[in-house]
């Protein structure tokens, strides 16, 4: 299954699966969490799901989850402060804005991974971001990233779907290695 890639929250992603199963994933998702809980990884897994076009829940297989996976597809887009530093701009967030109203090209859906963006405590900024998680068109689907949600405008967060993410325990993370351990160079 595509989200075995990730450890731990298995509730988080048992839901996912469903949503996905269901052709139901919402169209703004916002991933909180510590540094090292997996939330930009379950965030390329979850637009892997939003592109494939074999599967609801995605196949892992097919190009499209591939390339999404790998940070390739042409439908999925990540924005990050810029450099690690600073924060998304009202600029940046505009341009995003101009760049949704362009339909996929090939997958299912548009993905917008917004990674990190707890810092952006400017309200007028976040309003920019607010236009478009209120009325996006049905194609496009959010993903946020944050360590901590209480930057974000309570309208952002009442059109989300919330899901906190765990750190993996030490035991799951020592099983993982084992795995990768016994799979050799072939081990992902």
């Amino acid at each position: 299954m595509l989200l075995d890639a990730l450890l731990s929250n298995e509730q988080n992603k048992a839901a996912l699966v469903r949503l996905g199963a269901d052709g139901r994933l919402p169209h703004a998702i916002i991933l909180e969490g510590e540094r090292g809980s997996g939330r930009f990884t379950l965030a390329r897994l979850i637009s892997a799901m939003a592109v494939c076009r074999r599967s609801g829940a995605g196949c892992g297989e097919c190009p499209d989850c591939k390339m999404a996976l790998e940070g390739q597809h042409p439908d999925v887009e990540v924005f990050a402060k810029s450099g690690g530093q600073g924060t998304l701009t009202i600029k940046s967030l505009r341009t995003i804005n101009q760049s949704v109203a362009t339909p996929p090209n090939q997958g299912r859906r548009r993905v917008v991974i917004l990674r990190d963006i707890q810092d952006i405590a400017q309200a007028r900024t976040l309003n920019t971001l607010l236009k478009v998680i209120e009325e996006p068109p049905e194609y496009l689907m959010f993903i946020i990233t944050v360590d901590n949600r209480e930057n974000l405008l309570p309208t952002i967060l009442s059109r989300c779907l919330l899901l906190r993410m765990e750190l993996p325990s030490p035991e799951e993370c020592a099983g993982r290695v084992q795995e990768l351990l016994k799979g050799g160079a072939d081990a992902q």
